[in-house]
């Protein structure tokens, strides 16, 4: 009988989100992994495992032969597993993700906060009597005929940054592994255009779908709503996301580039196992201008960080590694 082909569910993320995340939670794991099992084979897997992620996660044993004796650990010392993992010069990671004291709070994002009749309703702070469903029918409305219509779409920057907040990490490991982290959080401040369909739909949010919008009224804190007569300014500031884990177009995977619990199944460190994969969104938010003549979304920023918390098995022992990735991300659109 022949067997039946299962379509894989798209991940709500840019290219390079995607390979943000899968280079450097993988640097992280293996230096868990080297650090605490001490093991030179270890150490030269966890090299090969690097590379791979930084060009999409390719398997590391296609790529063991590349690395030089001189690369494989010795030891479990903090230089060793930093020359190691780097292979090159230690760059620093570029500008800080914008201010975005409104929306940043110390909540554990295992517990955000929830959408219901008992919680404040969202503020709108209106030039004219707009409602949150209102606004964010305008702004899905407008959203949504971006990648059909759009001509070209720049990307004008692109920061991202970890936040040493929610780091969690062994106490003998913490700032080893916060270099690990930081050491492959690249942001960019090049602008980039995409003109090919495929590019726009790949990159502008929902990374890989052909909408940009699943915004719902009851994701939505705070609502700046301007009509300057030609345009709206609009700024949508997001509770923390009450999912868990959330599939393709729903809470913050259908709003941002977010990475999906998934992606980190392309991850295989030597001597580790992935026992869980939990991941929340915080701190959205969206800022937009719509030209009210044509219905068109001219500008857009949005802003939001995934909060990853990993169950890691390492040479038996059971620990949570936990960490975040802010993102900020700057377009402009023409049709």
């Amino acid at each position: 009988m022949k067997k039946e082909k299962v379509k894989k569910e798209k991940k709500p993320m840019s290219p390079e989100i995607k390979k943000t995340w899968m280079t450097s939670v993988t640097a992280l794991i293996c230096v868990v992994a080297v650090s605490l099992t001490a093991n030179s084979v270890v150490g030269k897997l966890c090299n090969a495992e690097v590379e791979a992620a930084k060009v999409g996660g390719s398997s590391a044993s296609a790529n063991v032969n590349t690395i030089e004796s001189g690369d494989i650990l010795t030891d479990n010392s903090s230089d060793n597993v930093a020359d190691s993992l780097s292979g090159e010069a230690n760059d620093e990671s570029n500008s800080a993700v914008a201010d975005n004291s409104d929306t940043n709070n110390s909540t554990d994002a295992s517990s955000t906060v929830p959408s219901g009749s008992s919680e404040k309703k969202a503020t709108v702070k209106s030039s004219t009597a707009k409602t949150t469903a209102e606004v964010v029918n305008i702004y899905n409305s407008a959203a949504n005929k971006i990648k059909s219509n759009a001509k070209s779409i720049t990307r004008n920057y692109s920061k991202m940054q970890s936040l040493p907040e929610y780091l969690q990490l062994p106490s003998a490991i913490n700032s080893l592994g916060s270099w690990a982290i930081n050491k492959f959080v690249k942001g960019s401040d090049e602008p980039v255009t995409f003109t090919s369909k495929e590019d726009i739909i790949a990159n502008f949010p929902v990374g890989g779908e052909s909408y940009t919008s699943h915004l719902t009224s009851d994701m939505v804190k705070n609502v700046s709503f301007k009509d300057t007569g030609k345009t709206y300014e609009i700024t949508f500031v997001l509770y923390n996301d009450k999912l868990t884990n959330p599939k393709k177009g729903t809470g913050y995977a259908g709003v941002f580039n977010t990475v999906s619990a998934s992606t980190f199944e392309e991850i295989s460190v030597p001597g580790t196992k992935f026992e869980s994969v939990k991941i929340n969104g915080i701190n959205g938010k969206i800022q937009c201008t719509i030209d009210k003549a044509t219905g068109h979304v001219t500008k857009a920023i949005y802003t939001n960080t995934d909060v990853l918390n990993l169950g890691v098995k390492v040479a038996g022992s059971n620990m949570t590694v936990k960490f975040a990735l802010a993102s900020e991300n700057s377009y402009s659109i023409k049709y």
